[in-house]
Parts: C-alpha cells; sequence; structure tokens
C-alpha cells in the first residue's frame, strides 16, 4: 500500500506541469461547451414561447373570422375591410400575449419582425393565415464569437399558419363522462365537496364553449355519470344550455368505481348513433367529437382499466379527441394519461387548479374547433 501511494505521489510530481498545461487547455473548451449547451437551450426555449404566443394569437383572429361570418354578419365577410379587423384583433392579441408572457420591453421589435399574410379561400369562404417571425432572439453567453458579425442575437425565423372554414356548418359533438362514486362527496378543501367544485368547473368550461359562434346549431353536448355503473345520463341536445341547467341537480352516487360504463356510453353517444342524427355529415373531416373524463378513483380491477382503455383508444383511432382529468389520483395516473390524447391530461390537486383544468380544455375545444389544418 505505502509502495502504491509513493506511485501515485510520484507520477503527478513527475507530471505536475504537463497536467497544468492540459487543464489549462481543456477547463475553457469545457466552459465553453457549457455556454453554447446553455445558448442553444435558451434559443430553443425562447423560439418555443414565441410559436406559442403566435399559435394563440392566430387563434384569436380565426376566433375573430368566424364571429364575423356568422348568421346575419356573413355579407362582411366579402368586404375588404374585414382583413383590416382581423390583422387589428391578430396584432392586440399578440401585444397582448407578449406582455403577459415577459416581453413587455421587446413588444415593438417582435411585432416589427412579425408579418401576417391573409389569403381568402372562395371555395368554401374560408381563409388562410399564416405568422412569420424574423425576431432577432438575444445572444445571453456567445456574444465572444469573433467570427460571427451579428454576435450580440440570432435570427429563428417562426412560421405559423391556421385555415379557417368560416361557414358554421363545421360541427362538435361532446360528450362529458363524469365519475360520481362516494368519494366524489367528500371535501376538496375545508370549503367544497369535490362533486360541487367539478360542477363549478364544467359550468366554467361550458362557458367557454359557448363562445363558439351560433354554438345552439353547431354543437352537441351530452353528460353521463358513473360510480361502478352508469347513474345518470343525459342524452346529446343542441347547444351547452341545457347541461348547465341539469348539472346542478345531480342526485344519484354511488360506492365503488367502474369507468367502463360510462366511457362505453360516451363513445356510443359520438359514434355509433351518429348516423341516426339529422344534419350530421359523418364523412366530414372538420366533425369534431370531444370526450371530457374525469374521475377521483381507482377501477377495482386492471381489467377495468383494460376494459375503460379499450374506449378511449377506439375513440381517439376514430378521430375523438379525448380529455382525462384526474383528481389527487396515484395509481391510476398512468391509467388516465394513455386514456387521454396527447397533451390531454390533467392531474389536480386542489380546487384552483380543477378550475383551472376545466377552463383550459374549453379553450381549446374552442381552438380545435377552428383550427381545423394546423
Amino acid at each position: 500500500m505505502f509502495s502504491l501511494n509513493l506511485n501515485i505521489r510520484n507520477f503527478f510530481y513527475n507530471y505536475k506541469g504537463g497536467m497544468t498545461i492540459l487543464t489549462a487547455i481543456f477547463l475553457p473548451i469545457i466552459f465553453l461547451v457549457l455556454g453554447m449547451i446553455i445558448e442553444v437551450s435558451h434559443i430553443f426555449f425562447m423560439k418555443t414561447v414565441l410559436h406559442s404566443m403566435i399559435d394563440r394569437s392566430l387563434v384569436h383572429a380565426a376566433t375573430q373570422i368566424m364571429n364575423e361570418g356568422n348568421g346575419n354578419n356573413r355579407k362582411k365577410l366579402k368586404g375588404g375591410d374585414i382583413l383590416c379587423r382581423i390583422k387589428n384583433t391578430w396584432n392586440m392579441s399578440f401585444r397582448n400575449e407578449l406582455r403577459d408572457n415577459g416581453f413587455v420591453n421587446d413588444i415593438d421589435d417582435i411585432v416589427r419582425s412579425t408579418s401576417l399574410d391573409i389569403v381568402v379561400v372562395p371555395q368554401n369562404e374560408g381563409y388562410s393565415i399564416s405568422a412569420i417571425s424574423r425576431y432577432k432572439i438575444p445572444l445571453k453567453f456567445c456574444t465572444f464569437i469573433p467570427w460571427y458579425t451579428n454576435s450580440r442575437h440570432i435570427v429563428m425565423p417562426i412560421t405559423s399558419s391556421v385555415k379557417v372554414n368560416s361557414q358554421t356548418d363545421a360541427r362538435l359533438d361532446m360528450m362529458i363522462v363524469l365519475d360520481v362514486s362516494r368519494s366524489m362527496e367528500s371535501f376538496f378543501d375545508s370549503s367544497i365537496t369535490k362533486i360541487d367544485m367539478a360542477i363549478k368547473s364544467i359550468n366554467a368550461m361550458l362557458e367557454e364553449v359557448k363562445l363558439i359562434p351560433d354554438v345552439n346549431n353547431v354543437v352537441q353536448s351530452g353528460l353521463v355519470t358513473f360510480s361502478n355503473k352508469i347513474e345518470e345520463f343525459f342524452l346529446l341536445e343542441w347547444g351547452v344550455s341545457h347541461l348547465q341547467r341539469k348539472i346542478k341537480y345531480l342526485s344519484k352516487f354511488g360506492v365503488s368505481t367502474n369507468s367502463t360504463p360510462g366511457l362505453k356510453y360516451a363513445y356510443n353517444q359520438i359514434f355509433d348513433m351518429q348516423g341516426m342524427r339529422q344534419h350530421c355529415n359523418t364523412e366530414d373531416a372538420n366533425y369534431k367529437k370531444i370526450i371530457v373524463f374525469m374521475t377521483d378513483g381507482e377501477n377495482l380491477s386492471t381489467k377495468e382499466d383494460q376494459q375503460s382503455l379499450y374506449y378511449c383508444n377506439e375513440a381517439k383511432k376514430r378521430g375523438a379527441i379525448v380529455y382525462a382529468i384526474g383528481i389527487r389520483v396515484i395509481r391510476s395516473h398512468e391509467f388516465l394519461r394513455a386514456c387521454a390524447s396527447p397533451n390531454s391530461f390533467y392531474l389536480v390537486e386542489n380546487p384552483h387548479s380543477m378550475y383551472d383544468a376545466f377552463s383550459h380544455i374549453g379553450k381549446d375545444i374552442v381552438t380545435k374547433r377552428i383550427w381545423y389544418d394546423k
């Protein structure tokens, strides 16, 4: 052992100069690489944030088109002034997005570097809206690179577009699948039960959906409650006001949890019965189908998870969007994530997060109805 320690000490003593040189060479390189990694991460983060803000502002502009083209206002779409109003709406929305997301000092620069193009599609009274941003993203670490002339910033082109059919015949079917097992009657916090908070949150979602132009003629909504079986159901009807009235008077609650009957019922409502309803075109690619599924518990067995998941997957295969909300779930976390469409699973831990989840879903439903060809 003494001999080994002596050899190690001699090695460092003999090669001390060489190691000092290597350290002097490689240490700056390591710091440079780390700085570049952080810089690249910062650039792509900024690009992602800007892209998201442009997307949301385009949706706002698209909503303006839908509103201008609805009902008695349809003639306004033929006037050139609508294009100016759309641009103004987008500009204001984009500025608000920038302000709300911490770009207060850069609003004018970003807006000036972003162009908006609107193309009229006469065949379906639609519009194609495109936004291209060439904002110069400031560099944080790599401003010392001597061979790069614009070493204080980098231009990352960001392109976003949306095609909108301004006609009001693109419909939407939505089924809400709500857990009413005994645990839903327990208190979420000291002031409100889970079921009461769920009703309040669902109403917030429906208020968002009501913003869809001509909602009573283009949106059908229904609801089914379940415990270990179906407890109550409200058939698909036009509009959402009927749900807002009826959901206040839910009266049947069960004991255990089995989500399969509720999901099966919702699936059959938006698919199997679709051909029996008037004014529905099953071949219309723009026809949206939505399932909003919420539970606070776990199915009694993995077999029931698999059966429930079957209806979620079949719905997604046929084009439906499935939103899943889990209230303080643990074991069923992965089941709900698998059941939901991409980026459509919400884990809620308190009344505030539940309300926000349903409100966000409502906004997302409105967005997806407009954003047909994104």
